[in-house]
């Protein structure tokens, strides 16, 4: 067992460091192994981690906060029922993935633009001859210049993806510079979302510098689409977000001459399904890079070695990050000149809402989202960030197929880069988790903290909005006694969890919930319950498990799940 081992753990909180630092990539194999005990130091493993730690007070803090953090990485989890082989196979394709994107890291391709310099106060500044806009980022254009080279006289569609700042918009700006001289007709339409509703928009643009373009209003359809034909174009449209952007601007393409280069930037990778020749996503910046990228705009648009206490809260905002190039620039901007204190404080508060300025880009993406979607992410984003990809699929997406089809919802925010899938597993970005949760949290749809918790139980106004309660017991100071009613009018939860996050020993948590009058359970959407220590002896009469996936009763005092029979179309 891992955590029996001194050694091991000592090895893990050298990795972490060396994570940090960009100098080594990490891919976690979590064999017959659940992430949960991992991160929570539960379970058997938890149990041999806690004993471990008796012999070594000194390193039980450092062991913790490792073993916190490698959930957090995109890993691979081998359960008792997964195939080994298929397992394998998938190990070294993201092995081989990660050496490619390790390789291009090389060149230190961070995406940043070159703000004016600043005085600052938190750190020695090495200022270089002259600071760069761009590191590294030729990389990427060679590549781009390859894929066009080898298309020849037929014409190029490459779509550019990845999630909201990624540094999309600013590889492309350098493509556009790069190829332009390239081609007589050019058009780069930034940020197209609010520019398609104009059907003529693209055709000026490539005939602005034409003595024709006076006479477009006069052409017949036939006229322009010759007069088009006759030369090669560059086209970017930027940041696009539905398919119908692109069909109202390009059509069938007809009209573009073979030889002619389109680049279409978004952060959904369906919208450009079928219309693209190649797909470029973006990828995060390593942990070297993102270093270096947050100390270059928290020095002011310096090159400058942090020290002490602010090289050690710069890994923290790095680690914030993962990899994102502008929220390191708006937390490096915001940071410039700044003492340790709002340093301190700056990032106690990322860890309950995130920047005003990054909670906006993240807002237009969420705003495109449907209904169900939009109750979806803020499901994963509360209660499920992290998990096996079909059990999260089984507890937050329908049972029934009501509303969409089967696989969409979670495969829908995937392709919007809204949460990752990786090794058959949902995980979330922590700015995206803090941003769901702050939203998720309003209207009291769904509740974690236990004051909420008390309220929701209590008060029957607004229950029927109620989707998800976890109620962690080790924050209540005092017994809680509820009323029998107190669900009755919750039609809409879904998820129900009382545990102890504090009780490395489950069997030894003290129950703080009385149920004195009993219980009635009507909640026929319920599909996750987890209660720790049950007090009753059955699952109240009333009870409808049809759409219930997942039910954990630990250390209860039940002795028959329910009465009589009942159908579960759904629990496995």
């Amino acid at each position: 067992m891992y955590t029996e081992s001194d050694w091991c753990l000592d090895e893990l909180v050298k990795i972490m460091e060396c994570v940090d630092l960009g100098e080594l990539v990490v891919i976690p194999i979590f064999y017959k192994m659940e992430t949960d005990d991992v991160r929570n130091q539960t379970g058997v493993f938890g149990d041999n981690f806690w004993e471990l730690g008796r012999h070594h007070t000194e390193k039980i803090d450092k062991w913790k906060k490792a073993l916190n953090r490698v959930p957090e990485k995109m890993g691979y989890v081998l359960n008792e029922t997964s195939k080994e082989s298929d397992f394998i196979i998938n190990i070294v394709r993201e092995v081989m993935k990660q050496r490619t994107s390790f390789t291009a890291d090389q060149g230190s391709e961070i995406l940043i633009e070159n703000p004016g310099a600043g005085d600052e106060e938190t750190a020695e500044s090495e200022a270089p001859d002259s600071a760069p806009s761009l590191f590294g980022i030729e990389t990427r254009i060679r590549h781009f210049k390859e894929m066009f080279d080898s298309a020849c006289d037929r014409t190029l569609t490459i779509g550019i993806v990845g999630m909201p700042g990624i540094g999309k918009t600013t590889l492309t700006e350098k493509l556009y510079e790069r190829f332009e001289r390239k081609f007589v007709r050019k058009a780069f339409l930034p940020n197209v979302r609010k520019l398609w509703l104009d059907p003529n928009i693209l055709t000026r643009e490539l005939l602005r510098e034409e003595d024709v373009i006076q006479k477009v209003p006069y052409m017949s359809p036939e006229s322009l689409k010759a007069h088009l034909l006759s030369k090669k174009c560059l086209i970017v449209l930027d940041n696009v977000s539905h398919k119908k952007q692109i069909e109202d601007l390009l059509g069938e393409s007809d009209w573009i001459k073979k030889g002619s280069l389109i680049i279409i930037t978004t952060s959904d990778k369906s919208v450009i399904e079928g219309r693209v020749d190649e797909t470029y996503e973006v990828l995060r910046l390593s942990g070297r890079d993102s270093l270096q990228c947050f100390s270059y705009y928290a020095c002011g648009g310096n090159i400058c070695n942090l020290k002490g206490n602010f090289m050690n809260l710069s890994k923290e905002f790095v680690d914030y990050a993962k990899g994102n190039p502008l929220v390191l620039k708006i937390l490096g901007g915001e940071l410039k000149g700044r003492n340790k204190t709002y340093w301190e404080e700056t990032l106690r508060k990322l860890a309950q809402s995130p920047n005003k300025r990054m909670q906006g880009v993240l807002q237009l993406s969420y705003d495109e989202l449907g209904l169900h979607q939009k109750d979806v992410f803020l499901d994963v984003a509360c209660f499920f960030r992290s998990g096996d990809e079909y059990y999260v699929r089984s507890l937050v997406e329908s049972c029934d197929n009501e509303h969409t089809d089967a696989v969409s919802e979670i495969k829908d925010l995937a392709s919007k880069f809204l949460i990752n899938i990786s090794g058959g597993r949902v995980e979330m970005h922590d700015l995206l988790y803090t941003f769901g949760k702050e939203l998720g949290s309003q209207g009291s749809c769904r509740v974690w903290n236990h004051e909420e918790v008390d309220g929701a139980l209590k008060k029957t106004a607004g229950a029927e909005s109620v989707r998800g309660i976890f109620l962690d017991m080790s924050e209540l100071k005092d017994e809680l006694p509820l009323d029998n009613c107190a669900f009755t009018k919750m039609h809409n939860l879904r998820y129900h969890k009382i545990y102890n996050s504090r009780c490395h020993r489950e069997c030894e948590a003290d129950c703080k919930l009385n149920l004195p009058d009993g219980l009635k359970f009507p909640l026929d959407e319920i599909r996750y319950l987890y209660w720790l220590k049950f007090p009753l002896k059955n699952l109240p009469e009333d009870f409808n498990p049809k759409n219930l996936t997942d039910l954990n009763l630990p250390y209860s005092k039940i002795e028959e799940v329910w009465v009589g029979v009942k159908v579960c179309l759904c629990l496995s």
